[in-house]
């Protein structure tokens, strides 16, 4: 929500008036368990609402918002994509406008606004609750506020506050209000949304009045923009794929890129992050990235001196952990010890070196100690094809926890 920022920065503070997480849920006198009172409202272009006619028909989401509250603005592109991702026949999205003194005609000009500098159309219905009868009804004390009504017409669970990170977990839990028989919702269901942003540098050349020149000779700034701007696009997507794997039980050891153009080695030219020689991309060169995730959604810009890239992407956590079946990846990892023979001081940083570089296995390192996501005899068979460079290694003994290595040079 980067273009509304600003112009909301004055009244934002509004809605963070009510205490934080700890002390909220006492702002709202409605409760899990209870049954939604039937109500009518009046949609935005004055259209009357019967929701109590959908309780018990449909999976409800009532949200509560004021165009005064920043969170509850975020709020409306989550919705959105919810609307997107779960709607259906047994499903519906209902936005709640609690700002009755400021008439209908204020939040038509605020949500045309909105549409209009955020490029999206709101696809749920929106309600504005005149007098506040509904907020008062509901005992609806804090904003944003949502509640999740099931098909009994009962509040499954209370949202209160937004934030972005727990979006995959929200939608999750509603989409398992959805009858269990729906073979759409049973498929929706297995695919997860992260959202991802990845920062790519403009590196070369400066002068007061701007880039001049990439560090490989290229004068053509539009040329060195359409580069960068795929490699942003890359990383986004492989940053999604590595919060999946978690999301799947597997955190793998990977090279940071850093978002500057100088090191302590020299200058960092960007490419290609899934060359990157780490043990996330060795895993992602092996596994159809292109079929597991999906964007959904996706905003860039060039910002300053770097390429920004806001990604939405789709992974299907079911079909990742049957890639990661077949590659022999275990979803709870295991300690494995290293005992050496012959492997002199000065080496043991190539080894190390090594192990990062062409493992797709280990998830974190402290030599002779390392966490692998697989089991020891597989870990044992991939030390064995590696390529050490000048040192020879061989697998003399392995069990279940440990590694016996003779290594010569």
């Amino acid at each position: 929500m980067k273009k509304l920022a600003a112009g909301l920065a004055l009244t934002a503070f509004l809605c963070s008036l009510a205490p934080a997480a700890a002390g909220v849920r006492d702002l709202n006198t409605v409760k899990v368990g209870d049954v939604i009172p039937a109500f009518k409202g009046r949609t935005l272009s004055g259209e009357e609402v019967d929701v109590g006619a959908l309780i018990g028909k449909k999976v409800l989401v009532l949200a509560f918002w004021s165009i005064y509250c920043k969170p509850c603005v975020e709020e409306i592109s989550s919705l959105i994509r919810l609307q997107e991702q779960v709607g259906g026949d047994k499903f519906e999205v209902i936005g709640i406008n609690a700002d009755s003194e400021l008439g209908l005609a204020r939040i038509r000009t605020f949500i045309g606004r909105f549409e209009e500098f955020e490029k999206r159309k709101i696809n749920y219905s929106l309600i504005f609750d005149e007098g506040s009868k509904v907020g008062k009804l509901l005992g609806v004390g804090f904003l944003p506020t949502v509640l999740s009504v099931n098909m009994k017409g009962q509040v499954e669970k209370i949202f209160m506050g937004f934030e972005e990170k727990s979006e995959p977990e929200i939608f999750a839990g509603i989409r398992s209000l959805l009858p269990a028989d729906s073979a759409e919702a049973e498929r929706a269901s297995e695919a997860t949304t992260f959202a991802v942003e990845s920062i790519v540098p403009l590196c070369g050349f400066y002068d007061n009045q701007g880039w001049k020149a990439s560090f490989q000779e290229n004068y053509d700034l539009p040329k060195e923009l359409e580069r960068i701007s795929e490699i942003a696009r890359r990383k986004a997507l492989k940053i999604a794929l590595r919060d999946a794997l978690v999301a799947a039980g597997v955190t793998l050891q990977q090279e940071t890129q850093g978002d500057d153009c100088l090191r302590p080695q020299g200058v960092w030219l960007p490419d290609d992050p899934f060359k990157i020689p780490d043990c996330l991309t060795n895993l992602l060169s092996a596994m159809p990235v292109d079929k597991l995730a999906k964007v959904l959604e996706s905003q860039e810009d060039f910002l300053g001196n770097e390429y920004h890239v806001n990604q939405r992407v789709s992974v299907n956590l079911s079909d990742l952990k049957s890639e990661l079946e077949k590659l022999k990846i275990q979803l709870v990892p295991r300690m494995v010890t290293f005992s050496v023979v012959n492997l002199r001081k000065m080496d043991l940083s190539r080894f190390e070196r090594t192990l990062a570089r062409q493992s797709r296995y280990i998830g974190s390192a402290n030599f002779p100690n390392y966490t692998i996501y697989t089991a020891t005899e597989t870990f044992a068979e991939e030390v064995k094809r590696m390529d050490f460079g000048g040192l020879r290694l061989f697998v003399e003994e392995s069990d279940e926890n440990r590694i016996e290595l003779e290594v010569w040079k």
